[in-house]
């Protein structure tokens, strides 16, 4: 039983059949939650506590406790409704870049408040924002966000594609709070009171789109009735984002755990076409898939050729020494792809994370292959290490390592070898990386310390390898770590849907292939001094180092804005 009395919740409860030794209280803006440290209150020895009254919609649950220190299952108490803020509305509206994770629970104090939704892009570029509507004091009802139509120059026969997706919240384990991560199509929904429902709000601006400003507005809809307008307008720059991926990557594909996810495998008519769904759309969002078609089909060629495609892996033996038919078989693989041009985006990821008392076996692996195949690039997840030296031509470390050994990748990168890097279950905040404890824009953060450092690929290891119900919980080894979508069947949707995440990394390379075009502009035109000055410029207000990096949107954006006034100066259309 939850009073309220001056100010204060009196919590009791009924003591169990053979008692307890303790009781411990928590709170949390959910009806059913997972208790946890973050949300521990307090703790009695008698069946009866008293807690300040909180601010928001809350609800309590008590977990009894025994001299050996064995927790019974929750009883719930509550709800208790919040003391509220004074001055605040009963319908929350308010704005924000795409950087800030949101979790499901209003703040107890909102500093932001709605205002206008402004973007900035090439053409051709995606960017995003969001917009948040939270439930202060009672039900909102009907919930629901419209795009309205956008007016630009009288000239266009294009305009920006304003698109809004509807945000999801999954459980933190341990963590005792849900935050957004999948983005599904948008209905009206009912928000509880202390809770808040994010619209993901993405714009694409095609590339034949007359450079110059676009408004709009969107619609906030509150029990079937439009409740507020947010003012939305969209620069276009004169330039188009390259659709070319400057940079290597090897996101892997997995297939096992689409297939047990969407209900379908490789017996099923439609599973090529689901495999095909999933590739494209990591390459759709700048995440080169490290799978290709079966490289015997003229499908695999086709892919292979899309400038969009800048690495791949050939077949070859993982971690072990292959047979001499299988030698034989996969040479003559190359020798095709490298008859149609192709071999060179090429690479064999040949061992996974070597320690030291391995270097000794993959020098090994990486002879047999120099024998079969000398043009072919060898990756490996791992520092530089001498013992290795002249046998790998793509170093890729985690991202501490890579910091810790900079000068010694930087060394190789002289010998015209190449470094990528990654991240997975690991490094955990501060580090950036793409995890669900992370922000969003620390992963944006990301590619900009891989220009900073001249990194010059990535790999993530899987980004489909889904370990249960990721709508429910965020699974991995650290929240988040190796999926960066969600499947569709479990929601009745058609898979991949997209993330937050996963729009974010999007924004980041595309981010840094203005860069790109930037320094081929200004090579082209023999002004690179001046280009990298202002790289440099751009680079600094986003990362100084790799722990030191700024949490506010605001900095990416006059970041990109440097760069895109360098690139009209410079003429570029």
């Amino acid at each position: 039983m939850a009073k309220v009395e001056g100010g204060r919740v009196r919590l009791s409860w009924d003591e169990p059949e053979g008692g307890a030794a303790r009781y411990l209280v928590y709170r949390s803006a959910y009806p059913r939650f997972e208790p946890a440290q973050a949300n521990l209150v307090g703790m009695a020895r008698t069946t009866e506590l008293e807690d300040n009254l909180p601010p928001r919609h809350s609800y309590y649950a008590v977990v009894a406790v025994d001299e050996a220190l064995n927790p019974s299952l929750p009883a719930l108490v509550g709800p208790v409704a919040g003391k509220g803020v004074p001055g605040e509305p009963p319908v929350a509206i308010w704005t924000d870049g795409p950087g800030h994770r949101w979790d499901e629970a209003l703040p107890e104090k909102l500093s932001k408040r709605a205002g206008a939704l402004s973007f900035e892009a090439a053409r051709g570029e995606y960017e995003n924002a969001q917009l948040f509507v939270g439930a202060t004091q009672r039900w909102l009802r009907n919930v629901d966000v419209r795009v309205g139509a956008l007016k630009g120059p009288k000239q266009a026969t294009a305009v920006p594609h304003i698109g809004v997706l509807l945000q999801e919240y999954v459980w933190l384990p341990g963590l005792g709070r849900k935050t957004a991560d999948p983005l599904v199509p948008p209905r009206a929904v009912d928000i509880a009171p202390g809770l808040l429902r994010g619209w993901w709000v993405r714009v694409h601006v095609p590339v034949e789109c007359v450079p110059g400003d676009y408004k709009g507005r969107l619609e906030v809809i509150v029990g079937g009735r439009k409740h507020a307008e947010v003012p939305i307008s969209v620069q276009v720059w004169p330039f188009a984002v390259p659709q070319e991926n400057h940079y290597g990557g090897s996101w892997g594909v997995w297939t096992t755990q689409i297939a047990e996810q969407e209900g379908i495998g490789p017996d099923n008519p439609s599973w090529e076409e689901m495999i095909r769904r999933y590739r494209q759309f990591f390459l759709e969002h700048r995440m080169v898939p490290r799978e290709t078609p079966p490289l015997d089909t003229q499908e695999a060629v086709e892919w292979i050729s899309r400038p969009q495609v800048s690495a791949f892996a050939l077949p070859w033996a993982w971690a072990r020494m292959p047979t001499d038919e299988e030698a034989s078989a996969w040479a003559k693989v190359y020798d095709d792809l490298r008859a149609q041009g192709l071999l060179h985006k090429g690479y064999v990821y040949i061992y996974d994370e070597p320690e030291e008392k391995d270097y000794a076996f993959v020098a090994s692996l990486c002879k047999r292959l120099r024998a079969a195949a000398p043009d072919v690039r060898i990756l490996l997840t791992e520092e530089p290490v001498e013992p290795l030296y002249g046998l790998v031509d793509i170093w890729c470390p985690v991202t501490p390592n890579f910091a810790a050994n900079l000068e010694r990748c930087q060394e190789r990168q002289k010998l015209g070898e190449e470094v990528w890097w990654y991240v997975c279950c690991g490094p955990t905040p501060p580090w950036p990386n793409y995890l669900l404890t992370n922000d969003l824009i620390d992963g944006r953060v990301l590619s900009w310390q891989q220009v900073k450092y001249n990194v010059q690929g990535e790999l993530y290891w899987a980004v489909t390898c889904f370990p249960g119900d990721v709508w429910e919980s965020a699974l991995g080894i650290t929240p988040g770590d190796g999926y960066l979508c969600y499947p569709g069947r479990p929601r009745g949707l058609r898979g991949p849907v997209t993330c937050t995440r996963a729009e974010v990394i999007r924004d980041a390379k595309e981010d840094i292939e203005l860069i790109w075009l930037l320094r081929h502009e200004a090579a082209a035109k023999e002004k690179s001094q001046r280009a990298e000055e202002v790289i440099a410029r751009a680079i600094g207000l986003v990362t100084t180092d790799f722990l030191k990096y700024t949490k506010n949107d605001q900095d990416i954006r006059a970041a990109r804005r440097l760069i895109a006034r360098e690139l009209m100066a410079l003429g570029v259309e």
